[in-house]
């Protein structure tokens, strides 16, 4: 059952905890921390203890998120709506608040009004839930925590999530790199190991989602590095036929065979998240001291112009700052007259198109595009707040987000036509 944010439940009449609420937020903060999830208060709360709990819990408050948002049926501008997008933006793809504030045009103090409320509904569906399991005896907890064939599912779940809520970033590897090292640093020096990394700021800029992509990294570079106790790793970047790969090469007598099953399923994760920014992972076997090697390969970042379309400045300055540090060169005209020629001029590989247009509205519009020689293989993404979706599809637009939009939703458009830009045929 989905309960809405706002919407009155049994446990509007219990007082709410605000011990579980610093926990909550503390537990979402730390989402994609496997470390500070282990030691979360909410693990033993929702019988998430032994096995991977923290990846136990992470699932059950991505669910309990799901849980809260509004049904089709409510409209975008409902309170609901408001509350869960501050939960989704702040704590799943963890922007910082400023990100937030701008995307929903909140004021600091609103958004935190807003974040107050929503953890507070948050904590209210997760007791309720606790409540409920635990007046049901026998019943094993629901989000997935290990036992026979439940790990596979539950990772299955979460990898599918964040494929759908991250968004695609311009982010230097070599950055990426130097930060997963401070982060592994106290579990290479408790193994003895070392780490020789002869990578540095400035290797290239990838096009990738940044939090899977680290998590990616890390989990391979743990792997490695607890395959040969006491032992060394090396990190070099090596030429990759206009790609960018990273190779991780550990070395040392004891070191595991490449065939092990706990070696194997850390780099399949690693393989999975690498996977959600277009990476790939192989395993190639060595000899001697150097049992194997790991090499992670992603693609350079080359921006995709995108023109779009809108008669209101204000909303062209929004969406320029929401393109900034993305895959995506902005550029912007009020003026639709000058659209087909300005695609043209600037090399538009996508164009964002507004309905609401003065002089030639925007559906005369998309159809000049999708008839002009040099747009018509050009995808368009309608971006408006009339609830016309099916209309725009009809008539040749290649996707429909609503406004008021955000960052979030604009680069997961984005992303889907730039994902078929290479195989679209007129």
């Amino acid at each position: 059952m989905r309960t809405e944010i706002g919407q009155s439940t049994d446990t509007d009449r219990q007082p709410r905890s605000l011990s579980l609420i610093r926990e909550l937020r503390k537990a979402l903060r730390h989402l994609y921390i496997n470390a500070e999830l282990r030691r979360s208060a909410l693990v033993g709360l929702l019988g998430l203890d032994g096995g991977d709990s923290a990846s136990a819990l992470r699932q059950a408050l991505l669910q309990a998120i799901d849980a809260l948002k509004p049904g089709n049926d409510a409209p975008r501008s409902a309170k609901a709506w408001r509350l869960y997008d501050v939960l989704f933006h702040l704590y799943v793809q963890q922007f910082s608040q400023k990100e937030v504030a701008t995307a929903l045009s909140l004021s600091t103090r609103q958004l935190r009004r807003h974040e107050s409320l929503a953890l507070q509904a948050l904590a209210d569906h997760i007791l309720t839930r606790a409540a409920t399991r635990r007046a049901e005896p026998g019943t094993a907890p629901e989000t997935g925590t290990p036992g026979e064939g439940s790990g596979a599912s539950s990772r299955e779940q979460e990898l599918a999530w964040l494929g759908r809520s991250a968004s695609t970033e311009v982010v230097d590897l070599g950055e990426v790199v130097q930060a997963v090292l401070r982060i592994t640093e106290p579990l290479v020096r408790s193994l003895g190991a070392h780490v020789e990394c002869q990578v540095t700021a400035g290797l290239g800029r990838v096009a990738a989602h940044p939090v899977t992509l680290r998590q990616a990294l890390l989990n391979a570079l743990t792997a490695t590095v607890r395959s040969v106790p006491g032992g060394n790793v090396t990190i070099r970047a090596e030429a990759a036929d206009r790609q960018i790969a990273l190779l991780l090469q550990p070395k040392g007598l004891a070191a595991s065979s490449p065939s092990s099953a706990a070696l194997l399923e850390r780099l399949e994760i690693s393989r999975q998240l690498l996977a959600l920014s277009g990476g790939s992972l192989e395993i190639t076997e060595g000899e001697g001291e150097r049992a194997f090697a790991v090499r992670l390969t992603l693609a350079p970042a080359g921006q995709i112009t995108v023109l779009v379309v809108d008669d209101n400045a204000d909303t062209l300055a929004l969406l320029r700052r929401y393109l900034t540090g993305s895959p995506y060169a902005f550029y912007g005209t009020t003026d639709p007259g000058q659209a087909p020629a300005l695609a043209e001029q600037v090399g538009a590989r996508i164009i964002v198109l507004d309905l609401m247009l003065p002089g030639i509205d925007g559906w005369e519009l998309l159809a000049r595009l999708r008839e002009h020689p040099r747009t018509r293989c050009v995808p368009i993404v309608v971006c408006s707040i009339l609830p016309e979706e099916e209309l725009a599809l009809t008539l040749g637009a290649a996707d429909f987000i609503r406004k008021p939009v955000t960052r979030s939703a604009l680069l997961a458009a984005l992303d889907r036509q730039a994902r078929e830009l290479t195989t679209r045929s007129c």
